[in-house]
């Protein structure tokens, strides 16, 4: 059963703030002083603001402190900010609805007030409320309205908890280039202030970018950054999404003893912190983790208890992303009817969130779970859905333009660098110009010739880098352009790969029944004597088989256009794709009298790609059925050895020469050998098989003697844990 793939779970501290004692100390000092009402009311919100990723109870009595002082001495601007930190602390327990009821109160008061920074406070925490309801585009426009605000009164420091959290939406929506984008912008602003906390949070959301790219040695880097800051910054909030996330680092290194200590810790301390929202989460980290451990029960156990306070806090993605993962564990205890229910509200709800990568797992695992209820078309559609959700290109394109992004935040880095330090040296050089006295005017006239020589340097460099970057955007014009070319070549060659892939099966099952009726009809109807009934059967196992090997040069040209296979190892059940196998060659088997059968009597599994093991099984039974006389026979068998399975295909054919053995995985149309009743090959078929025989991990090897048949092995690994992105 495939598992989820796909992890969009960024929901951060993204104000992240330390317990500074003094300053707790200073505050408490202030809010029992005869300082002014405004002054207090404002210490209060601070205090509540400090508590905030550290004891969400703690914040709360300070913001309604501060609210009640604040209205009995009519500060409405007090107000306004307390409103907005209950509202976080009650988002951060979980409730986002009720959350959200005091973001819009703060929000419509600091409006009546014409507060700006308040307006923009307030839709940054209705538009978090609204995306973790899964409303992004909601979401998406309160937190651009809060950036523009940000923008316009140059608040930095809300510039980049804005940057933050539109990244955020833009990962939940799959858009991981600009999602990255706003990162790395966020992460400038916060460097250029030395704010070490919320840089923390940030280099938490960059790992959930490669974590979601599978760079997990870049991921858990950052990862370990972000940790080592909240720790020393003693923010248990942040502490607890790191340890959660860090879960999915090990888990894609198969070190399953590490993220089990790290998954216990984040529920640790979600629990410490009363968040309910993080201990949903870190349950369902758990129940994930024991879903690779194959401990179903305890995984169900978990796994359970998060999806129901997914559904009580209202948290649309999270509830999406447990059912799909219940379902796959129904699916892996034999129960597939509720395996089918979870696996279609999260269907559902991945499709009302707009998260591609979770409407992807969806469509993967309900493509196995009707296939074991037997529904085999709503399998097929699912699967082909899965196919469309899941094409690899994106991935090359978001790869492509992340790298990009990466390229022009670095060198905007060094040019930020290069330009601060020419401002020390300017400062640096009038300021040594105004001590200089007039005795000193010799010297004085030497420093501007030279000052003017640099000028002119600079000049010619700077008029030497703007023809740089014409060339360098020239260059750009010109590999957009080719990768557009190549983009068409591709869709083409992928056109005509589909085309001959899709029907080279309904053919070959054609030509099967043909030869089957052609043989029943010379021997029940006597057509000895009609020669034009022969010429048209003729013509007919002619036409046929000039068509299967057009379909069959047209895939081999295809798949050396395209030059790229896909792979996709999972867990396979090796007795059902060898009972699909000899299923679908039957009719080619009956029209020759061969007996085709398989021993395989008892399940076994394979870690391999499901649709290129069906190609290396299929063309194998093909050959031996092509090249066994009638009334002969093909077996197919299977043997454990140590880690690995040994699938045999062995039939009583012809054989093959000695000569030809050495070469016979070689592609070469010239040494094409008809079959025994005249049956032609494309000479691709033999080539595939050990190709993909190689892409799944796998050995092939081939026993034959002329006259006496052949014997084809196939040495798979069995099955092993299958590494998949965390909860």
């Amino acid at each position: 059963m495939p598992r989820i793939i796909t992890l969009v779970l960024l929901c951060l501290a993204l104000q992240g703030f330390s317990q500074d004692q003094n300053k707790i100390d200073s505050l408490l000092a202030l809010v029992n002083s005869n300082s002014s009402i405004q002054k207090k009311v404002d210490a209060y919100n601070e205090l509540a603001f400090m508590y905030v990723n550290v004891d969400s109870a703690t914040t709360h009595q300070y913001a309604v402190q501060a609210i009640e002082l604040a209205e009995t001495n009519d500060y409405s601007e007090g107000v306004v900010t307390a409103k907005v930190q209950i509202g976080w602390t009650i988002i951060r327990s979980g409730f986002l609805e009720e959350a959200e009821k005091y973001f819009q109160e703060a929000k419509a008061l600091a409006e009546e007030l014409n507060f700006q920074e308040g307006i923009a406070d307030a839709a940054h925490g209705w538009g978090t409320a609204r995306m973790d309801q899964g409303e992004l585009e909601e979401g998406l426009a309160l937190h651009e309205e809060s950036l523009a605000i940000r923008q316009e009164i140059n608040d930095l420091k809300g510039i980049g908890l804005s940057y933050n959290q539109i990244g955020i939406v833009h990962a939940y929506m799959g858009d991981y280039p600009t999602c990255l984008e706003y990162f790395l912008k966020a992460l400038d602003i916060q460097k250029q202030r030395g704010d070490e906390a919320t840089m923390a949070g940030n280099y938490n959301n960059i790992a959930l970018v490669y974590e979601r790219l599978e760079q997990t040695e870049k991921a858990l880097e950052y990862y370990q950054q972000a940790l080592t800051i909240n720790e020393k910054q003693n923010n248990v909030r942040g502490m607890a999404l790191n340890n959660l996330n860090i879960v999915n680092s090990y888990r894609d290194l198969d070190q399953n003893d590490r993220a089990l200590v790290h998954a216990e810790r984040s529920l640790t301390l979600s629990r410490n912190l009363g968040s309910q929202r993080l201990v949903s989460l870190s349950l369902g980290n758990l129940g994930a983790l024991y879903t690779d451990l194959e401990n179903f029960e305890k995984a169900l156990e978990y796994q359970s208890q998060a999806n129901k306070m997914h559904a009580e806090m209202g948290n649309n993605p999270s509830l999406a992303n447990s059912s799909i993962q219940l379902g796959e564990i129904y699916y892996e205890l034999g129960r597939y009817g509720e395996s089918l229910s979870y696996l279609l509200d999260g269907q559902r709800l991945a499709v009302e969130i707009g998260n591609p990568d979770m409407l992807a797992s969806a469509y993967n695992n309900l493509s196995d779970t009707y296939a074991a209820l037997g529904q085999y078309r709503k399998a097929y559609d699912a699967h082909v859905q899965f196919k469309e959700m899941a094409d690899s290109v994106v991935n090359d394109e978001n790869t492509r333009e992340l790298a990009r992004i990466e390229a022009d935040y670095e060198f905007k880095q060094e040019k930020d660098s290069l330009q601060f330090a020419q401002a020390q040296e300017r400062l640096a050089f009038e300021t040594d110009i105004e001590r200089r006295s007039f005795t000193q005017l010799i010297t004085l006239i030497g420093l501007i010739l030279t000052g003017a020589l640099v000028l002119v340097i600079y000049f010619f460099l700077r008029a030497k880098q703007r023809t740089n970057r014409q060339l360098v955007e020239l260059n750009q014009e010109i590999k957009s352009q080719r990768d557009s070319l190549e983009a068409l070549n591709q869709m083409k060659t992928r056109l005509f790969s589909i085309i001959s892939h899709d029907l080279r099966g309904p053919m070959s099952t054609f030509i099967g029944f043909y030869d089957l009726l052609s043989n029943h009809i010379e021997k029940h109807y006597k057509v000895d004597g009609d020669e034009q009934l022969k010429k048209m059967q003729i013509h007919m196992h002619d036409s046929s088989n000039r068509a299967l090997q057009l379909m069959d040069s047209l895939l081999k040209w295809a798949l050396k256009e395209e030059d790229a296979i896909p792979y996709h190892p999972k867990k396979l059940d090796l007795q059902r794709v060898i009972f699909e196998t000899v299923e679908s060659l039957s009719p080619q088997a009956l029209a020759k009298d061969i007996k085709l059968e398989s021993t395989v009597a008892e399940p076994m599994h394979v870690w391999a790609d499901k649709n290129s093991l069906m190609t290396i099984f299929r063309n194998l039974v093909n050959n031996a059925l092509k090249f066994t006389p009638e009334n002969g026979n093909v077996q197919i068998a299977a043997r454990t050895e140590e880690e690995n399975v040994v699938v045999t295909v062995a039939d009583s054919g012809i054989g093959i020469p000695q000569e030809k053995l050495a070469n016979l995985f070689d592609m070469d149309e010239k040494k094409v050998t008809r079959g025994t009743k005249g049956e032609k090959g494309s000479g691709l078929g033999l080539n595939l098989v050990y190709d993909f025989v190689r892409m799944n991990k796998g050995t092939i090897e081939v026993i034959s003697e002329e006259g006496k048949g052949t014997t084809f092995s196939v040495v798979l690994p069995a099955q092993k844990d299958e590494p998949i992105l965390l909860y």
